[in-house]
């Protein structure tokens, strides 16, 4: 018996052990990403708190960046700049384009922006959120990655970003944005995002 109870004790210190790693793991290689996209942004944030003229193709080349997109949004919307912003990225497609890359560029993910990107379609569900029923929107895209990356085998995947809903603004906060780097072809559209929104309502983020 007290043999059987030091392998169990065993066995949960090596887990903690584990849980511990992995939780520390991931920090750090979400500071690695957030750190590489605040080092292209820099300029811009030293710019606006030292009311400097802004570099109109500074903007452009960061708002061309879809991985760095959505933060220049955040930071000039902060600044009470967003007048800077690109107006052909002011959409939610845009968007939600920058919430997927900035997802798929955790080391935990894909790890890197991928080679190709396209927007598919935006697939609707209906939920009721705070006792009205609402329109989620969600948009579904499909990515793929160039030798030697190991995700090159795959060919095109699917990633889905969203949902938005009445009220948002294209480049709110889009917690259901996801990929399970299925092959494109596996499902429908529908069915990818249907996997997402179900997920999404088991754990409970409505």
């Amino acid at each position: 018996m007290q043999i059987k109870f030091y392998i169990i004790g065993g066995l949960v210190g090596l887990l903690i052990i584990f849980l511990v790693y992995r939780y520390w793991a991931t920090l750090k290689a979400t500071q690695k990403r957030d750190k590489d996209i605040f080092d292209k942004v820099k300029p811009v944030i030293e710019a606006l708190e030292n009311k400097n003229v802004l570099d109109e193709k500074l903007i452009n080349r960061l708002a061309d960046d879809s991985a760095a997109r959505g933060i220049l949004y955040s930071i000039l919307e902060e600044h009470n700049q967003l007048e800077l912003f690109p107006n052909k990225y002011m959409d939610f497609k845009s968007g939600a384009e920058s919430s997927l890359v900035y997802w798929l560029l955790h080391p935990n993910e894909l790890g890197d922006r991928p080679d190709q990107i396209e927007y598919i379609q935006t697939v609707s569900r209906e939920q009721e959120i705070d006792n009205e029923k609402q329109k989620l929107d969600y948009y579904v895209f499909k990515f793929k990655m160039n030798p030697p990356h190991w995700a090159s085998k795959d060919g095109w995947t699917v990633g889905v970003a969203g949902p938005y809903i009445k009220d948002s603004e294209p480049y709110d906060f889009a917690p259901g944005t996801f990929s399970t780097f299925e092959k494109f072809e596996s499902k429908s559209p529908d069915e990818h995002v249907g996997w997402v929104h179900e997920t999404m309502n088991k754990k409970g983020q409505y």
